[in-house]
């Protein structure tokens, strides 16, 4: 077998090994990549529906202690048919027992059954513990002995606002059952969720078979609840634990197994026909160079050896014989003919010079190529997640937003169910007349007159500037403070504003405004954790001595860890438990203040809080 033949053999064997190889590793960093891609699906999924799940349980929270806190003050039998009406309009409601200052139940309801009236509750702490402190307490998540379905319940005092004693308290019991489809909307199609209660990880709610929730719980059980269990064949499971009101929850989002292959096949079979396709066309392409072409350099070498071969020979048959200028004559002439031989084989590495320049530059620019693919992947990636982050930051503050309007609303409603209990008292005294129906619809129309404009201010609050413009620090901080001053009322937070200069700054009024919100709503979350009583936020706004607008918001609330203040502007971080942050609120501030409006934003500890600087 010759050097072609050998070589030609060689190629062919070489490039058999990296068609092999190379579709291994293909499928190796295909497989790998899926298998990263559904786990992160999975784990956003699961922190989703963690924060759907407790947006749920407070929202229901909420509504239950709003009807309990409109009954105080009123008569038994007003009471009575305000807690008849929510039982019958709520289905997660179960069951309502109202009892007396000694604990005995005057009003009871209940779906499956009614507990008797007259009951001693004294003993249990569903009714003691709000008659003791006189603050609402909800208990642990339990089972229903009759039918094995979870609940929760919540209760609070009946505080006569006229003496400021406890007549009552008032017990609802929630059915947990439609947290199931609270968790299924918050995931995409062909994933399923659970959510799951204490070490044990017991399912109380999900839409997963039998076979799968035995496999669930026991994951949760060897993990903890911890990390996701990722097994691409199989299964990919995360969790997100959350806490409400004491009590500690799980949601899980589970993906069947199988999803790694059928997202890699497609790619996989169209990559190794395409591969194949080319190996085939590059052996019959090796053998044809191979065999027409050599190497620039073997060829030099070969022309070398056979410049020496020639000139030996000839020098020494030209020199035979030879004496003096004779002697000296033939030998310049023989030099002259290596000279010109020496030249030929000179110009020919020049041209196998050219070669490799030729070849090491089209290699550069291969090279170049790709680092601008893989630059263009990376920003398409880093788009995509500024896209994820800011979808994620208006989910968060549209749940910021619901739960500010329910604050601001809780007023409003409370004063017209007042009314209409007075019409039905009225109605039956004979006591309404002209005079009465007037007063009485105009008291109405200003409470919903109020109601309307509190969602005018929502919508114009929430528009989004697209023209930069010069606006006041003071009203745009004002109008942060229409959307979340209920919210800090009903949270026993007192706000202080000194505004020594009503500044104007140049940029988007209501981005602004929703960084002061954003900082806020922070402030309200640690003084609430932290703070039990005497909360207080301060706002102070002042012009730097370059002209520059200043905004100090600081608060009572404790502050913020030494080992984690300096990462409270980066992504995803939150120092809150699960499910109560997104991590991205201060984040956006951060973005909106100094890429989008060239100012400042800092962040410290001072005394027992925290400061805020923003500067404009």
């Amino acid at each position: 077998m010759n050097c072609s033949a050998k070589t030609v053999t060689g190629i062919c064997a070489a490039l058999v090994i990296l068609y092999a190889a190379n579709i291994f590793c293909v499928h190796a960093v295909l497989s790998g990549y899926a298998g990263k891609r559904l786990a992160a699906e999975t784990a956003s999924a699961a922190d989703m529906a963690a924060d759907r799940i407790s947006l749920t349980l407070k929202d229901i929270r909420s509504e239950s202690l709003f009807i309990i806190e409109s009954i105080a003050g009123q008569s038994e039998q007003s009471r009575a048919a305000v807690l008849s009406s929510f039982i019958q309009t709520k289905p997660e409601i179960t069951e309502i027992v109202a009892a007396d200052s000694e604990g005995f139940s005057w009003f009871t309801a209940g779906r499956a059954e009614t507990p008797p009236i007259g009951a001693d509750y004294s003993a249990e702490k569903s009714i003691s513990a709000p008659l003791e402190t006189k603050s609402t307490h909800t208990g642990q998540i339990r089972t229903d002995a009759s039918d094995g379905s979870p609940y929760i319940e919540i209760s609070a005092p009946l505080i006569n606002p006229e003496t400021d004693n406890t007549d009552g308290a008032v017990r609802i019991r929630i059915s947990l059952g439609m947290l199931k489809d609270a968790a299924a909307a918050a995931v995409p199609e062909g994933m399923k969720t659970a959510v799951l209660i204490g070490k044990d990880g017991e399912m109380i709610a999900g839409d997963m078979s039998p076979s799968e929730k035995n496999m669930l719980t026991a994951s949760a059980r060897l993990s903890g609840g911890e990390t996701h269990a990722f097994s691409p064949e199989e299964y990919i499971i995360s969790y997100s634990k959350f806490n409400f009101d004491g009590n500690e929850l799980t949601a899980a989002a589970y993906l069947p197994g199988g999803k790694v292959s059928a997202l890699i096949s497609p790619s996989l079979k169209s990559y190794a026909a395409a591969s194949l396709a080319v190996f085939l066309l590059a052996v019959p392409f090796a053998v044809f160079i191979v065999r027409r072409y050599r190497s620039p350099y073997e060829k030099c070498g070969e022309r070398m050896l056979e410049t020496e071969k020639v000139l030996e020979p000839a020098f020494t048959e030209a020199l035979k014989g030879k004496s003096g200028t004779e002697y000296t004559e033939c030998f310049l002439d023989a030099c002259e003919a290596t000279v010109n031989s020496l030249r030929r084989v000179s110009e020919e590495s020049g041209r196998c010079t050219a070669e490799l320049v030729e070849k090491r530059t089209e290699h550069l620019k291969s090279e170049i190529n790709e680092l601008q693919r893989k630059l263009k992947e990376e920003y398409t990636k880093n788009t995509k997640k500024d896209q994820m982050m800011i979808r994620q930051s208006r989910l968060a503050a549209m749940g910021e937003m619901i739960s500010n309007i329910a604050h601001q609303w809780r007023q409003p409603l409370n004063a017209l169910a007042l009314t209409i209990q007075d019409i039905e008292d009225s109605y039956r005294h004979n006591e309404i007349n002209d005079d009465y129906i007037r007063d009485t619809v105009e008291k109405s129309m200003e409470l919903i007159l109020h109601m309307s404009v509190t969602i005018d201010d929502f919508r114009n609050f929430y528009k989004t500037n697209k023209d930069i413009m010069e606006f006041s620090l003071k009203r745009a901080i004002d109008e942060a403070m229409k959307i979340i001053s209920a919210s800090l009322k009903n949270s026993s937070i007192d706000i202080e504003i000194d505004c020594k200069h009503d500044v104007t700054a140049h940029g988007y009024p209501n981005e602004f405004s929703q960084v002061i919100l954003n900082i806020l709503s922070n402030s309200k979350d640690a003084l609430i954790d932290n703070r039990p009583a005497g909360r207080l936020i301060k706002i102070s706004i002042e012009k730097t001595p370059e002209g520059k607008g200043r905004i100090i918001i600081t608060d009572n609330g404790g502050g913020i860890p030494a080992n984690v203040i300096d990462s409270v502007f980066d992504p995803y971080f939150t120092t809150k438990e699960q499910g109560r942050g997104t991590g991205i609120g201060l984040y956006m501030s951060k973005t909106i203040i100094e890429n989008n409006m060239g100012g400042k934003i800092d962040i410290a500890n001072i005394g027992d809080g925290t400061k805020v600087t923003v500067e404009l």
